[in-house]
């Protein structure tokens, strides 16, 4: 009869529901675990990518930190090298100024002497 088979065919289209609706939930959550696990390892990417950045910054900076306490060593050096040499260069102007002087005033009293051994002569 018409009642039995639309009964029938009532159950049928339940049951075919039914079995979309399970298809389409375990669908779901496989999409959704395939969702979580790439949104696992996308996590995991970027913090071991930060990891890197951040070993790579360190690392630039312990070099640039070596550099700087390098260049201050070498200017520190090259200050008292300079510094050396000036007082020297200083010391060897005073010497050659101490024995022009020397000099000057040993001519000064030769003529001294000379000017009064001529006095003498003239008197």
């Amino acid at each position: 009869s018409a009642v039995f088979v639309a009964g029938a065919l009532r159950e049928k289209v339940l049951e075919v529901t039914s079995t979309l609706h399970e298809q389409a939930g375990a669908a779901f959550s496989d999409a959704d675990r395939k969702i979580a696990e790439r949104a696992e390892q996308t996590s995991a990417a970027l913090l071991a990518r930060a990891e890197d950045i951040a070993r790579t910054f360190e690392e630039a900076d312990r070099r640039l930190h070596a550099r700087a306490e390098d260049t201050s060593n070498a200017l520190l050096a090259r200050a008292d090298d300079t510094s050396s040499s000036l007082l020297a260069r200083a010391h060897e102007t005073a010497d050659q100024l101490a024995a022009r002087a020397g000099e000057i005033a040993g001519t000064f009293d030769m003529t001294d002497q000379k000017l009064a051994a001529r006095a003498q002569e003239t008197a």
